[in-house]
C-alpha cells in the first residue's frame, strides 16, 4: 500500500479522517504540538494507537529545529512498512516551511498528498501533483493547550527521579557542552570568579552564573579567550526543560524534564520515564518548559541555553 502525506493548516485536525479515512493502520506523525495519539515534543511512529517508536523534538514548531526534523524523519522511516499514512506539521506560509515541507515529500515519495481547501500554498514541485481536499475541523486553542497539559501529566505520573553526574554525560541540543570548559583557575584571570561554568566555542563565550557580569568583567574575558561574543546564562534557565536520554548510539529512551542542573555538585536533577539507575551517556535538551504542575512556560530560544 502507497505512503499518503497529510498536509494542512494549523486549524485542521486530523484525528477523525485518519480513523475514518486512513489508508493504513501505520501513521507518522511529524507535528511535534499534536496530541491527539500521543506526547507533545516528539515525532512518533504509530499502528493504531500504539506507539511503535519515536524521536525527541523537544520544541512545539517544526520551524525550532528543521534539520533534527528531517534527521528523525529518516530515522523513523527505517525498517517502516512503506504503508503509510504521515501528517505533516501545520503548513503557514513561509520560505523556509515551504522548502522544508517539499524536502520531506521528497524523501518520502508519497503516491498521494492531500492538502487541505484552506491552504493557499504553490502545488507546483511535489513528487506527484496534490489532491486538495476540505480541511478536517480542527479544536479551538484553549483545547489544544488542555490536551497538551493532560499529556505532560500524564508524563510526569510515569516519571521517576534521576541523578547524573553531568561529568560522565555530553549534552546536545543546547549551546551548553558545545564548547570546550575551561579550567576554574582561569575564571580569577577572567574577573568571573563567581561563574559557575565557562566554556570557549569559536569566538563565542558561554557563562553559566547566578550573578550577571558587569560591561567591565565581560570585555575582560573576551579579550582574554579572544572571543567576539559573550552569552550569559543564568542557572536557574535550565530548569523545566523537556529532555531525554540516549546511549552512546544516540538511541533515545526515557522523557522527560530537568529539575535543576547544579554545577556546584556537578549533578543534573532529572524527572524520566527510564528506570533509574539506567547507564545515560548522552543527554539531550529541547527548548520547551513545562511544570511540575503541566504547565508550558514558553520556549527557550535556539540556543539561548
Amino acid at each position: 500500500m502507497p505512503r499518503t502525506l497529510l498536509v494542512g493548516s494549523p486549524n485542521v485536525s486530523w484525528r477523525q479522517w485518519i480513523v475514518d479515512a486512513a489508508p493504513s493502520p501505520n501513521v507518522l506523525c511529524l507535528d511535534p504540538a499534536d496530541t491527539d495519539f500521543g506526547l507533545p515534543a516528539r515525532l512518533t511512529l504509530f499502528t493504531g494507537e500504539k506507539v511503535v517508536k519515536w524521536r525527541f523534538f523537544g520544541g512545539l514548531s517544526a520551524l525550532r529545529s528543521p534539520n533534527s526534523l528531517l534527521v528523525s524523519l529518516n530515522e523513523l522511516l527505517q525498517d517502516t512498512p512503506e504503508d503509510l499514512t504521515i501528517q505533516l506539521f501545520p503548513y503557514r506560509p513561509s520560505p523556509l516551511l515551504r522548502q522544508l515541507t517539499l524536502q520531506i515529500a521528497q524523501i518520502l515519495q508519497p503516491k498521494h498528498v492531500l492538502i487541505t481547501d484552506d491552504l493557499a500554498i504553490d502545488t507546483r514541485g511535489w513528487p506527484v501533483g496534490p489532491e486538495v481536499i476540505p480541511a478536517p475541523k480542527g479544536y479551538p486553542p484553549m483545547v489544544r493547550h488542555a490536551q497538551r497539559k493532560a499529556r505532560w501529566l500524564k508524563l510526569l505520573e510515569d516519571c521517576e527521579p534521576h541523578q547524573l553526574r553531568m561529568r560522565d554525560i555530553a549534552i546536545e541540543g543546547a549551546r551548553l557542552g558545545s564548547g570546550t570548559e575551561l579550567d576554574r583557575a582561569q575564571y580569577g584571570k577572567l574577573s568571573l570568579d563567581n561563574a559557575h561554568r565557562i566554556e570557549v566555542c569559536g569566538t563565542s563565550l558561554l557563562v553559566i552564573t547566578d550573578e550577571y557580569p558587569n560591561d567591565g568583567q565581560i570585555a575582560r574575558a573576551l579579550d582574554i579567550t579572544h572571543c567576539s561574543k559573550a552569552h550569559v546564562v543564568n542557572t536557574s534557565s535550565y530548569e523545566n526543560l523537556v529532555c531525554t536520554f540516549a546511549d552512546d548510539s544516540g538511541a533515545e529512551f526515557g522523557f522527560g524534564m530537568i529539575e535543576k542542573l547544579d554545577f556546584k555538585a556537578e549533578i543534573a536533577r532529572i524527572r524520566a520515564t527510564a528506570e533509574p539507575g539506567t547507564p545515560v551517556r548522552l543527554l539531550k535538551l529541547g527548548g520547551l518548559k513545562v511544570d511540575l504542575e503541566g504547565r508550558e512556560l514558553g520556549e527557550a530560544k535556539p540556543w539561548e541555553v
